[in-house]
This record gives C-alpha cells, structure tokens and sequence, in this order.
C-alpha cells in the first residue's frame, strides 16, 4: 500500500462513448447540462487521488459511484425525479464479484459505505444501517439497473495488483485488527478523495482555485501558541504555577531525540495545550511536517480540532 503506481487514466475526448451523457455533478445555473462534471471522468480522478493515498483504493475509487449510469440517478440530478436512488450498492457489488471473497469484500465495504459510513456484514440491530451482505445480495435488495457502466470504457485494476506491497503480521492479541485497520484506512482514502474531488469541480465551475489543504508546520504558529501559553500559564494561583512547571518540562524535552514520549497529568492540566506546545517545539527542531492527534472521542476530538485551528 505504500508506493502509487503510475495507471494510464483516460482522455477526457468529446467524442468518447459514454462520456457526454453521464454526469455525476450538475450545476443549479445550467440546466442544459453545459460544465456539468461527466461521470467518467469524476471516478477516474477519484480513483486517482485515493490511489495517492493508498494502491489498493484505486479499484475502490473506480468503482465507488458506478451505480450513477443508471437511468433512475441520470434523472435525479436532470431533475426529473425527486429521490436520490441508491448508486453505491452497485460499485459494491462489481467489487465483490470481480476481486473475490477477501479483496473484494474489504473494497465493498469501502464502497457501499462512502456516503453513509462502513456498515456491519449482517444485520446485528433493527436500526443498524443496512449490513453489507444484503446490500450485495440481488434477492434481499433491489438496486437501480447499472448494467451499462461497461460502456465508460472503465480500466479496472486486476485481482494479482490488488496484493499489498507489504506483509502485514497479525498480532495474537488482537485478531482481526488488521483487517479492521486496512478497511477504516481505505475507507478514508476514498471519502477524501470523492470529497476532494466533489469539492475541486465545484470550486473550478465557480471560478475559483480549490482550497488548499495540509500545510507546514511554520514558526509562527509556535510564536502563537507560546504567546498564548504564556498568558494563560500566568503565575498567579498555586494552579497555574503547576501548569507553567509542567509546560516548561514538556516543552524543555522537545529537542531530544524523535522517540516515544508520554505525558501523564492530572484533569486541568492543561494536557491539550501543553503536548501541543511539546509537538511544535519537536516537529521544528527535527524538520517534522505534521502533528497527527488521535483521540477516542468525537466529542473531545472537535473541542481539540477548533484549538488547534486557531493556533
């Protein structure tokens, strides 16, 4: 999954079967469908931008709007017809047909769920969304008829490309987490890519550039945040005196070597702030790019998010 191969995507001709009358995206503004953004071309940039994240999601990014060929979805977005029909249940079905019981199952799972979220296999709670093997069944599940997608002209990748590039050792502890790891890590490559791309066609109809996204790490979002440490780390209250302690030993361990580090402190600790404070200090003396949070709670996670949006 590491390394991108490098796959001859098409050109977008005029003239390619299939190409004009299929769209993915419409444009409120132009009802004769001028600038609207064809099918094919949507998957294939998806496809091309979730391969950048990881190999395997390529065929997952072909596949994941496959389901929008049919005539039921080409009314929806002409406006011709009310509800958005069920479009990802047929990409998760080529998927699990075409790359068998263990890669095309993970790339179905990826699939059926790039819009409402990765699914169980069975039915485990009556409002549990629907699990994917009935999704993938044609006698539990009716989908609109997509039997033409072979007309775009789709370059799917084979079964033998889809093995990863790295063997991966299960640990005894934990059965079944690098399963489960690979399928969340293919799933976000395809939900980002599908967003990105979503989010590029629009920007570019309104002519506009796509906003950029990452970054770098800079020193003046150190000088921020330690400016910001510094007034709420005052010393004037036993506490604060404590947080200041603990932040100047945090922070005076940054330029060690990149390692394992913890920071065990108490609820007010200013825990947040200070291993903040500790990763940016860490990441410019060592030419690091990024600081990756991972936390277990949604809750926490966007509380943490808008502090280091404003930082």
């Amino acid at each position: 999954m590491a390394e991108n191969k490098t796959t001859p995507y098409a050109e977008y001709a005029q003239d390619r079967k299939g190409y004009r009358i299929l769209y993915t995206h419409s444009l409120p503004e132009t009802p004769d469908k001028k600038g609207w953004e064809p099918l094919l071309k949507h998957l294939e940039c998806v496809a091309r931008r979730a391969a950048g994240f990881a190999v395997l999601a390529e065929a997952a990014g072909l596949l994941h709007d496959l389901g929008k060929v049919s005539q039921e979805y080409q009314n929806y977005i002409s406006k011709q017809a009310a509800k958005d029909p069920d479009h990802s249940a047929a990409g998760a079905r080529e998927a699990a047909a075409r790359y068998g019981k263990i890669w095309g199952r993970l790339i179905a799972f990826v699939v059926a769920g790039h819009h409402a979220g990765l699914t169980n296999a069975f039915q485990s709670e009556r409002w549990s969304p629907i699990p994917l093997n009935e999704r993938l069944d044609p006698g539990a599940r009716i989908i609109p008829d997509y039997s033409r997608w072979s007309s775009l002209g789709l370059k799917l990748p084979e079964q033998a490309d889809l093995k990863p590039t790295r063997i991966f050792q299960p640990a005894p502890d934990y059965p079944g987490f690098r399963e489960f790891f690979l399928t969340h890590m293919l799933f976000s490559a395809l939900a980002d890519a599908d967003c990105l791309e979503t989010e590029r066609f629009y920007a570019e109809a309104a002519g506009l550039s796509p906003p950029t996204r990452g970054g770098q790490i800079t020193h003046k979002h150190l000088e921020y945040l330690r400016a910001e440490m510094s007034a709420r780390c005052n010393q004037t209250t036993p506490l604060n005196r404590l947080r200041a302690e603990i932040l100047q030993h945090a922070v005076g361990k940054a330029s060690l070597a990149p390692g394992l580090f913890t920071l065990t402190v108490p609820t007010g600790g200013r825990k947040t702030r200070t291993s903040l404070s500790f990763a940016l200090e860490h990441a410019l003396k060592h030419g690091l790019r990024r600081v990756i949070y991972v936390i277990p709670y949604t809750s926490i996670l966007e509380q943490t998010a808008e502090f280091f949006r404003d930082v």
